[in-house]
């Protein structure tokens, strides 16, 4: 019961984090979403090509950044290293569904299924938490 809490905690740490990151893109470049969010799926090939690479770059850290704190949070929650990898792969799965929802450009798509798996390696490390 403790590993599923620690698991819910993690990606509520996550989701608020990702949330933060995605509100700095917003607030530094404020016109430039509204196009794709106005956009329908397959309304244009890539609705995220007017959306500036500062504000994508913003996004894509924050899903990093959410990773590495939601799985910190679970693996300090729980004791146990591999928890953490189960909030990054919901990271993973977030991008992935974006990517399908609104064609992202590919490096951006790597990007969801990298960065939160390194962040989950770098937060079981620096958690200094036994695999078990």
């Amino acid at each position: 019961m403790r590993a599923v809490l620690a698991i819910l905690l993690g990606a509520l740490v996550a989701v608020i984090v990702i949330w933060l990151m995605t509100g700095v893109a917003h607030l530094f470049y404020p016109g430039s979403f509204a196009v794709a969010a106005l956009a329908g799926p397959g309304e244009f090939a890539d609705p995220l090509s007017q959306v500036p690479l500062r504000a994508k770059a913003t996004l894509v850290i924050g899903w990093f950044l959410g990773a590495l704190a939601g799985a910190g949070t679970t693996n300090i929650a729980t004791g146990q290293g591999y928890m953490g990898w189960v909030v990054a792969g919901l990271v993973v799965l977030y991008g992935l569904l974006l990517s399908i929802l609104y064609p992202h450009p590919t490096w951006m798509a790597l990007c969801a299924v990298v960065l939160p798996l390194l962040a989950g390696y770098v937060a079981r490390k620096a958690t200094n938490v036994k695999l078990r």
